[in-house]
């Protein structure tokens, strides 16, 4: 498909192809090279304004990218660590809750997915979130309800959680049993996310800026 090639100089055009070959006449202007001694070569208006859009949308991109990735790694890992320091104070926990507990938060790359694991003599937790916050938020509170009674998944471990779950979103969830296990995690799930939608998250804390020096 031909193309209106333009001198820079001059502003003299010419149709030539979109590609046109490097020894191509049609790629110079000869009026001006034998004015200026030197090859003047001819632009294409609508390959500029194409490739600057192209530029234009990759930087959108990444920015966009780069915002998603910050907010991934920042936003909700504090929002996590904000209902953490809330929750060691419920009264399910009995007292029990362990002072030196810390929680660690990672970033699933499978949508939807979260997991945890707790240390039981430590209270050490690791979360791995999802997209999902009614997902990841249950994990916490099931992660702290390990923390709280250093057991695995006994009954009274059980107990324990569905005590916690009542008391933050005001619902029980399906009482667990030993054919009902992955029943008993969907329907803390659903209790979660719907005690979210009543709600709202909470917002992670604004970061006071740092006087200049």
């Amino acid at each position: 498909m031909n193309q209106r090639w333009i001198c820079p100089t001059c502003g003299a055009g010419c149709l030539a192809p979109s590609r046109p070959r490097l020894d191509d006449v049609r790629r110079y202007c000869l009026t001006c090279s034998k004015r200026t001694g030197r090859l003047v070569q001819r632009v294409c208006p609508a390959q500029e304004r194409a490739r600057q859009a192209a530029t234009a949308r990759r930087a959108d991109k990444v920015a966009r990218q780069q915002a998603k990735a910050k907010a991934d790694a920042y936003s909700w890992p504090q929002v996590l660590h904000v209902y953490f320091r809330r929750w060691r104070k419920l009264d399910a926990w009995e007292g029990t809750y362990p002072e030196r507990s810390t929680l660690v938060v990672r970033h699933s790359q499978v949508k939807g997915h979260s997991s945890g694991h707790c240390a039981l003599w430590t209270g050490r937790i690791v979360v791995t979130t999802s997209d999902d916050p009614g997902a990841s938020l249950a994990t916490l509170l099931h992660e702290m309800a390990h923390a709280a009674s250093r057991e695995g998944h006994t009954p009274r471990f059980h107990a324990i959680l569905l005590t916690a779950i009542e008391e933050v979103a005001g619902e029980r969830a399906l009482p667990v049993s030993r054919h009902s296990r992955f029943a008993f995690q969907q329907s803390v799930r659903v209790v979660m996310r719907r005690w979210i939608e009543r709600v709202g998250l909470l917002q992670p804390p604004v970061p006071v800026p740092k006087p200049a020096l």
